[in-house]
């Protein structure tokens, strides 16, 4: 089986996470309160992607201090769970996000040789039933409750701070390809890599038994 990576799409993926990340710094520099934290944790999240698709072959931040600093992102998003809750409320975009920072560190696991193979199908899974949420728009109306001021409930019972259809468009799409990113990039881990000797997304090697998980070894 060839490479689910070659050069040429590692540097594909890596353009589209960059677009990405433009996309959600805008957003970070134009709302205020929860929603600006919101975005600052997918453009988090895309320069994670951005590293992990990055073409050179090596990382630019290893494994190590990723897992650390996505351990940290997944802390604030489980916290962040926590004090909606507290006040009564259930916040799904924070819970889904605290699942997505865990991936990334599961991702980080797996370039250092670690990680349990079997997830990655699951977690694939995960991306693939989320990416179909925001295309279709079944997570566009948490996300309008979700960026309403505190107190206020949905962001339809305020109409100056509804969210135009060009910002929601911009959602869905934008989340949509982010959790397909992640969900590749899962999958070509552990079953796209080729044959023994190939080279891993970060810089090292692995081998795949045919109709097998891929065990990564690190260099």
């Amino acid at each position: 089986m060839g490479s689910w990576l070659p050069a040429w799409l590692m540097a594909v993926w890596c353009a589209v996470f960059v677009v990405l990340l433009a996309i959600h710094s805008s957003h970070i520099l134009k709302l205020t309160g929860i929603g600006r934290f919101w975005h600052a944790g997918h453009a988090f999240m895309a320069l994670g992607m951005i590293n992990m698709y990055w073409p050179g072959g090596t990382m630019p931040v290893a494994a190590g201090p990723g897992k650390l600093l996505f351990a940290v992102a997944t802390a604030a998003a489980l916290a962040a769970v926590v004090a909606t809750r507290l006040r009564g409320d259930t916040d799904w975009l924070w819970a889904i996000m605290a699942v997505d920072f865990g991936i990334m560190i599961y991702m980080f696991e797996q370039m250092e040789g670690r990680g349990l193979s079997l997830l990655a199908v699951p977690l694939a899974a995960w991306g693939l039933l989320q990416a179909a949420g925001w295309f279709s728009g079944l997570l566009t109306e948490e996300t309008r409750r979700h960026h309403a001021p505190a107190g206020q409930g949905s962001v339809a019972a305020v109409p100056e701070l509804r969210l135009g259809h060009r910002q929601i468009l911009s959602l869905r799409v934008t989340l949509g390809v982010m959790a397909l990113g992640m969900a590749y990039m899962l999958l070509a881990m552990n079953f796209g890599m080729g044959s023994s000797g190939d080279e891993q997304p970060g810089g090292h090697h692995h081998s795949m038994a045919p109709r097998s998980a891929v065990q990564v070894a690190a260099v």
